[in-house]
This record gives structure tokens, sequence and C-alpha cells, in this order.
């Protein structure tokens, strides 16, 4: 008897497991002439037959989608994504494993229709967070950076007035347009509406290309089959020099894509001052040196102009070519004191830097994907780029103008060649993907310094790189596995050096349950030093400072550790992050004593060690009454503690920073408002210390016109910004004011207009950049 009824229970038990682990997967897809192509990041919804929901999940990069453990009975699949018509399916008698094979979306025939994101929006992976546009951002937004402020990413700091980014851990941002790199100010000629996702990738490591990366910022946009699109947008202050301002233009015939875009900034200030106190320890004497400033000039205008070309066959390959032009001119960047010594302000001198700066940077960008049988891919990067610089700087001291008995003239006319090569193979298996590649950089400098002294700096370096990666999951576990071999080379002169260095990476991702996700990484990056830190120069700064370069700096290892939590259900999100950095014999600045000069230099020292705590909470669209997503709000709260040994010194520094970002929206108006605690942070023996940021904006937004107003520093009477150096022999305290910053006032037009057919064009993953002009740098 008991024989049967232990059969019964068996039986029972199995029948209800299988009860609950019935399947439902399948791909989106839509097409393109003939070809279908994979949708990601589709929000899949499921509902009971009464329409309740039961759970989701959203489509991989090759537009897959699965749910899991669901009981017997009948089911809704519904599929949906911003500028696409919604799709739902309906599984009647579910019991064991259905495909539903490929579920066709088309475009809406309204843009944007009425689809809207009422689940999270953000998609967490191993690598990345995968940030979906919501309907009400998209409406209020002219371009990328409002877009990315009204989603409120968090840890990522966005100024869409300034057209600014930061990151929260600090570091630089690196910007891409469906994986092709851009500069920052390019993300403004986007469209909204177009953006199908934002991937905000922090801590990327060295496959990136750049060193002292902080996070990568790329923004995934659809594209079209014929037609195009023209935008404008003047952001500029009516009564003093300063704006951003850009013109974009796309234009589609089947497979190709032209494009160009030109953006411009320009700054102007006629009361900008420095704040100066110095100590000078020699031998013999003891100098306090007081600086006050004196209302100065300064002026300076960029401009961007890009030509673009895109081929793509989505079967077969993409090819694609930027032609980048980028003009810095910046007349006049001077600065005038009041010079005396500390324990006599009354007998002073005048001291004035008269500077100018003008570069011109030409590069071509050449990129070609291949795709192979068997889900296999070949990615191929070459970009060439001419640096041509000019530099000229004068140091007077003086009580008659006209009669100097101080005047140190230095002038730099520079070129560097540069050319970076890299090649990627891919590889897709059943559960995880390889890959591997090799890159190549090779620069050459010619500068000449001329003035007061003169020399020719002539110089080489090169760096390769390969690597080797894995990234796979399994079940709720995902992980990113590399290894790779660094070599860095560096010639000057007789100075001739060469490093290698092991770089492995770690990437763990956990998700305990459908709203949380957690991350950890590890990485070992080797960070090269740059040819203007390299260079066998020095060049007087003033009667006292020498700035001088060291060729014998040696390439470092970077340690960094992370590890976050984020949790996001609906309107809410949090997102909590702890970071480690530690740096064996980093660059760091020597300041020391020689005869009655201060030598201003860099040094491999002993290690720098960097710890930090963020905590970001939001609310994004959170409805008032009859006010529907009226109030989106996030605030974030960090603390980092800094350790700076060198062989002559020992500093330690803490800071506390906050960052709150709020909007209010009725209708077409939007009102935004930010404050910011600057993020003070210690390197080698300098604190750099920065402004709080606040800003106010209002703006209307119809169809594709969109108008505002914006004031930056509502709140404050001056701008500041400076830094402190901590040196036993020299230690400086230094700010900078600037007047006109002061309840700055924009006024805002945008306007935009489209025609033809959207598409997916091709995207591309390798992009390289060279920056580094290489010359010795004497903003100090």
């Amino acid at each position: 008897m008991k024989t049967y009824l232990y059969t019964f229970i068996f039986f029972a038990f199995c029948l209800s497991v299988q009860a609950q682990n019935a399947k439902i997967k399948g791909r989106v897809v839509e097409t393109q002439g003939e070809k279908k192509l994979p949708v990601e990041a589709v929000s899949i919804s499921l509902l009971t037959a009464d329409s309740a929901f039961v759970g989701g999940c959203a489509t991989d990069a090759k537009g897959i989608f699965q749910l899991e453990k669901l009981a017997k009975g009948n089911y809704i699949v519904s599929a949906s994504f911003i500028g696409y018509e919604t799709v739902s399916i309906a599984v009647n008698n579910l019991s064991g494993t259905i495909d539903l094979g490929d579920i066709m979306m088309g475009e809406s025939s309204v843009e944007l229709g009425n689809v809207e994101v009422t689940a999270s929006n953000i998609i967490n992976r191993v690598d990345r967070q995968v940030i979906l546009p919501i309907k009400s951002a998209v409406d209020i937004s002219a371009d990328a950076y409002d877009l990315m402020n009204n989603l409120n990413i968090p840890r990522l700091y966005v100024n869409p007035i300034m057209k600014t980014m930061e990151v929260s851990n600090g570091g630089s941002i690196q910007t891409r347009i469906n994986g092709i790199k851009v500069s920052a100010n390019e993300l403004a000629a986007i469209l909204p509406k177009d953006v199908l996702r934002i991937e905000f990738i922090e801590d990327p490591g060295s496959r990136y290309g750049e060193p002292g990366l902080g996070a990568v910022v790329n923004i995934v946009t659809r594209r079209r089959e014929t037609g195009g699109y023209v935008s404008f947008q003047g952001t500029d202050a009516p009564n003093r020099l300063w704006g951003e301002n850009f013109l974009a233009a796309k234009f589609n015939n089947r497979r190709s894509e032209w494009g160009l875009s030109v953006v411009n900034g320009n700054r102007g200030y006629k009361h900008r001052y420095k704040d100066v106190e110095e100590e000078y320890h020699f031998a013999d004497k003891t100098i306090e040196r007081i600086q006050e400033g004196l209302d100065d000039k300064s002026k300076n205008f960029k401009n961007d102009i890009n030509l673009s070309y895109n081929l793509y066959n989505p079967d077969k390959y993409v090819f694609n070519a930027i032609f980048r032009n980028t003009l810095k001119n910046a007349p006049y960047n001077n600065y005038y004191n009041k010079l005396y010594d500390g324990s006599n302000t009354k007998d002073f001198i005048y001291s004035r830097v008269l500077q100018e700066d003008n570069s011109y940077t030409p590069s071509l960008d050449l990129y070609f994907l291949y795709n192979l049988p068997k889900k296999q891919t070949l990615e191929f990067n070459a970009v060439g780029t001419l640096m041509s610089t000019n530099s000229e700087r004068t140091y007077l001291e003086y009580v008659d103008q006209n009669n100097p008995f101080s005047n140190i003239l230095t002038n730099i006319d520079g070129k560097k060649y540069s050319f970076i090569g890299e090649g990627i193979y891919t590889r897709e298996f059943e559960k995880f993907n390889f890959s591997a590649g090799l890159k190549h950089s090779q620069m050459k400098t010619e500068n000449t310094y001329s003035g007061t002294t003169s020399t020719l700096s002539d110089m080489m370096q090169s760096e390769t790189y390969g690597f080797a990666e894995v990234v796979g999951k399994v079940k709720k576990f995902s992980y990113s596995a590399g290894v790779g071999v660094n070599r860095s080379w560096f010639k000057e002169g007789e100075i001739d050096n060469t490093y290698w260095i092991f770089t492995p990476t770690v990437k763990l991702g956990w998700q305990p349950h459908k709203n949380s996700f957690l991350r950890y990484s590890f990485q070992m990056n080797p960070s090269i030093p740059s040819l203007s830190s390299l260079t066998d120069v020095e060049v007087l700064l003033d009667t006292i400072q020498i700035v001088r370069g060291n060729p014998n700096l040696k390439t470092y290892k970077v340690f960094k550790n992370n590890l976050n939590y984020s949790y996001s259900k609906g309107i809410f999100r949090g997102y909590l992050n702890l970071n480690h950095q530690y740096s064996k014999n980093p660059i760091m600045e020597d300041v020391f004593i020689e005869g009655n000069k201060v030598i201003l230099t860099e040094n491999n020292q002993d290690y720098y060690q960097q710890f930090d705590v963020d905590l970001n909470l939001g609310l994004n669209g959170l409805t008032i009454g009859s006010l529907k997503r009226f109030l989106s709000i996030n605030a974030g709260f960090g603390y980092s503690k800094y350790m700076s040994r060198g062989w002559n010194y020992d500093h330690t520094f803490d800071d506390f920073y906050f960052n709150i970002n709020a909007s209010l929206t009725y209708r077409n108006l939007s009102l935004i408002g930010q404050y910011r605690r600057y993020k003070s942070s210690l390197y080698g023996e300098t604190i750099q210390n920065g402004t709080d940021m606040s800003a106010l904006g209002l703006f209307w937004m119809k169809n594709n016109l969109q108008l505002g107003v914006a004031m930056m520093f509502p709140f404050t009477n001056n701008f500041r910004q400076g830094y402190e150096r901590l040196s036993k022999d020299a230690p400086v305290t230094s700010w900078e004011y600037i007047k006109e910053s002061k309840r700055l006032l924009n006024i805002r037009l945008a306007y935009n207009f489209s025609f033809g057919r959207k598409h997916k064009a091709g995207n591309k993953k390798l992009n390289n950049v060279d920056t580094d002009a290489g010359i010795i740098n004497m903003n100090r």
C-alpha cells in the first residue's frame, strides 16, 4: 500500500514540476527589404487572459527572449518598443515549451505612437547598463543631452545647457554613436525620437583605447533607408560671448548614408582673474609671494566639421568613413596680477601672462566589418591623424609696462603624426561569445621651442595591445573574462625604452530577481606616459619656476575593483557603487628645489589609491494628482578617500559630494533644476577644487521646435575653481574667478525636420582617436 502511495505522490510531484516549468520563447525581428533583422531590447510582457501582469523580460542582441517557470494556462505575450507597433499573441493551453518563432514588428505609423515603457526602462548586463528611452522624456527633449538628463541615468551627470557629461567615479567619458567614436559635441545632433537605447559602460578598461577612461556612453539610433534630416540648435547668451551651436544633416539612399555636422562652441570673458599664494623654501631663504588677481580677458573658439559616409549590407558587410576636422583658436588667454611679498603688501609690482593658442587637427577614420559563416565576424579600423599646433606665451614682470625687467617668451610650433590600426575576430557559440584582437598605435612628434630658450624635440612612441575575451551567461549568472598583453615603446635622442604589461580582466554579474542586479569587475590596465610628459625639454614658467619633461618615465599598472548593486521597479531606481583603484609606481608630480629655482616635473612615484562609495536614488515620472508623469528627481551622494605617496611625500584627502537633478513636466513645458557639489580630488601633491554647479531652465517643445531660456549659477555671485599644491618645498593655493559666469542667461532655439523612411544602419564597433599633441604643459 505504501508503495502505491509513494508512486502516486511521485507522479503528482512530477506533474506539478512540469506544470511549473512551461516555457515560451521566440525572436523579435523587423524587415528591411527581403531581410529579417533582430530587434534588441524589446519589452516582452506576459499577461493572463484577463490582462493581469505575470512577468516579463527583454530581447537580447539577437532579438531572442525566453519566459521560464510558467504554470499551465492561457496567456497573452505582448512585444512593445518605442517607435514600433505593439504586437500581442495569444498562447492557449500552455503545458510545455512553445516556440513562437519570428515575431514581426513594424514601425508605428505615428511618430512614437502611444507606446510607453511602464516597467523599469533599465536593462542590466555584466558590463553595462542599457537604458531605454521613455516617451515622456523623448517628447520634451531636443537633443541627446536633453534626453539623457531627462532619463536620470544613475551616476552620469549631464548638463544639457553646456553640453557636458561627467561620471561620479572620475575619469573621462568616451562618446559613441552606433559604436562609432565621436566628439562629445556631436551627440547634440542626435534626434531623440531616433534613439533606440543608451548604453552606459562604466570602468570599460583598456579595450576602449584611452587611459584614465571612466565610462563609455554609446547611443544606438535607428537610421533611414531613404530621405534624411536636417537639425539646428543654438544656445547663446544675449549679452556675453558664450554659445553652444550645431548644424547637422544626413541623407540616405538605399544602403548608403552621407552625413555632415558642424559644431561650434565659444567663450569670451573680460573679468577673469586668479588669486595665488605661494611659498618657496630655498636653502638660504623663504619667499612668500602673493599674486592678487586683476581683471583680464580670455577668448576661445572651437569648431568641429565632420563628413561621414556609411555603406551597409546587413548580411555581408559594413563600411564607414569619417573625415574629421577640429579647429581651435584662443586669441588670448591672459592673467594680470599685482605681485608682492607676503610681509610687505605696499611694495608691489605687476605680473602678466599673455598666451595665444591655435591648432588644426584633421583625421581620417576608416572602418570595415565583414560577416563570415557560422556567426563569425572580422572587423578592421584604421585612423590617421595630423595635429598642427602653435602656442605663444609671454610672462612679464614690471612697474612700467613699457619697460619690463622680466620678459620670458615661449613659442611652440608642433607637428604630430599618428596612425592607429586595429583588427578583431568574433565568434558566437551557443552558450558564449569569443573575441580576440590586436591593436597598434604609432606616433611621431616634431616640436620646436623658441623664445627665451630654444630647442627641438623629436619623439617617437608606439603601443601594441593584443587580447582575447569570453562573454557568456549561465542561468542568472553572467560573466566576462579576458587576458591581454601590452607593449609600449618610446624613443627620443639616445633614450630608447620598451615595456611589457600583462592585463587580465574579470567581470561577473548576478540577477537575484528581475528587479535587481549585482555586478563585480576586476581590471589590471597599463597606463603609458604621454608624449607631453616624456619630452626632454624644459621651459621657464616665470622667474622662479621651471617646467621640465622627463623621458625616463615608465609605463605603470592600474588595478581596479568595482562592486555595484542596482534595483529598479517601475518609476523607482536605486544604485549603490563601491570602487577601489590602486596604481603601482604611478606617474605623479615631482616638485623640488634646484639652486634658486623650483622644478616642476613628473616621476614614477610609490603608489596611489582611491576609494569611492556612491548611492543614487531616483523617481522617474511620478504622477501627482491629475498631473501624469509630472515629477522626476534623482539624488546622488558620495564619499571619496585618496592616498597619494611619492618618494618624498605622503598625502591623504577625504571628500563628500552630492548631486540633485529634478524636472517638472506639464504638457509641452518642462522646468529643470540642477545642483551639484563639486567632487574635489587629490593626485600626486595637488588637490583639484571646482565650483559648485547650479542651473535652472524652462523649455517649451512642440513637434520639432524647441524654445527655452536657462540660467547658469543663478544663486551665486561668482564662478570659482582652483587647486592646492601640498609640496613642502613649494606649497601653492590658487583660485580662478570668472565674474561673467554668475547668473549667465542663455536663450535656446532648436528646430529639426526629417523626411523619408527609417531603417537600421550598420554599427561600427572599433573606434580609435588621438588627441595628445605632445607639447609640454604650461597651464599651471
